[in-house]
């Protein structure tokens, strides 16, 4: 954050911190609630602004899965992909990315300067099948 002209506020580590220590892909509403069972004073706005200001920054992803519900994940140095299962919406992440080939692909017949792309993957996950 500092390298970016950011400064770490307590609730701006609690936040990082509760996103880098996650197993799955929380809401605001998760974060805050993460926040508060630490006995940490934060508004839900204060999450909520936070986020968007870490996005807009570069320093964490907003996700949607397609259930109407946002999530956040720490930014990563390489990209990846998702699998959602489409009844517990556990979701894991894909340490491959099928689309390199193909994106270089489509650079080269379009004539696009492609900036990224986004590929989920969706069925039902061994505990629900």
């Amino acid at each position: 954050m500092k390298s970016k002209g950011i400064r770490m506020t307590a609730q701006r580590k609690v936040i990082m911190e509760i996103l880098k220590h996650s197993d799955s892909h929380l809401s605001a509403d998760e974060i805050y609630l993460k926040a508060r069972e630490r006995k940490i004073n934060i508004d839900f706005s204060t999450v909520y602004r936070n986020l968007n200001m870490m996005e807009e920054n570069g320093l964490v992803s907003k996700l949607d899965f397609g259930d109407g519900k946002r999530r956040y994940e720490l930014k990563e140095k390489h990209h990846h992909h998702h699998i959602i299962c489409v009844n517990c919406r556990k979701t894991y992440k894909l340490k491959c990315c099928p689309l390199d080939g193909l994106e270089e692909e489509l650079r080269k017949k379009s004539r696009f300067k492609i900036s990224g792309h986004k590929f989920e993957v969706y069925g039902h996950c061994p505990d629900c099948q």
